[in-house]
């Protein structure tokens, strides 16, 4: 537990619904979780400073922000990430960017393998593999986009029990949901509450966060400009 008063900002923009938390220490002050358009994030600013002021609070009470940096949407990672980047910059907050598939894992209670999976682009996902041991969650693969005839394929090649948790087509789910030693959670969340506490261990362990360091991951790239390529993610099919 944080021993002096410490209230952590924990936003995910990466993928629907988004959520918004304040905590102080343990404490959630406030937490929304809503769906909105993907362009939100052109007033991510003015809704933070809102929410702020809702408990007589500003960008200065802030001691650190914890946000989801990807794999996720373009558009809200782009625009919100650039907007949290200014204010950390500005305000000097410390500030961390999580995996939006590892973040998944952080708040699953389940001790087995975690398999997390999230749309990319049209027939396609965003997966990767961890397992937790307590509350320490171990990254067992990178991540990598898997595409959907390839998921029942990929899966049933586990030899023992997995969790497979995200946001994922019924038709999919149905299709898993046939296979042995397989656990589904659809339609999982990612809580605000869940980065803010990050972001609060990272401040416990004496981590710098830089808005320097925090770069978005996209699902995909645009279709406009010169496309870039991202070494971190694979492709399997």
């Amino acid at each position: 537990m944080v021993t002096n008063p410490e209230i952590s900002l924990g936003l995910n923009i990466a993928i629907e619904p988004f959520s918004f938390c304040l905590m102080k220490n343990d404490t959630v002050l406030i937490e929304k979780t809503f769906h909105s358009p993907f362009h939100f994030t052109e007033n991510l600013i003015l809704f933070l400073k809102h929410e702020l002021g809702t408990l007589n609070l500003s960008f200065t009470d802030l001691k650190a922000i914890g946000i989801t940096s990807g794999p996720g949407n373009y558009t809200s990672l782009r625009l919100g990430i650039t907007t949290i980047k200014t204010i950390g910059m500005v305000k000097k907050i410390p500030i961390f960017g999580f995996s939006t598939l590892k973040t998944v894992a952080e708040q699953t209670p389940s001790q087995l393998p975690i398999f997390t999976i999230f749309p990319a682009r049209k027939s396609e996902y965003n997966a990767s593999l961890f397992i937790k041991n307590g509350t320490h969650v171990t990254r067992l693969s990178s991540d990598f986009v898997l595409t959907k005839d390839a998921i029942i394929k990929t899966v049933s090649k586990f030899k023992i029990p997995i969790l497979v948790i995200g946001k994922i087509s019924d038709e999919d789910v149905k299709k898993l949901q046939k296979l042995p030693l397989i656990t589904v959670i659809n339609h999982q969340p990612i809580y605000g509450k869940t980065l803010a506490r990050l972001a609060q261990n990272c401040l416990t362990h004496k981590k710098t966060g830089s808005y320097k360091n925090l770069n978005p991951m996209y699902s995909h790239q645009p279709t406009i400009g010169q496309k870039k390529v991202i070494p971190q993610m694979q492709r399997q099919s």
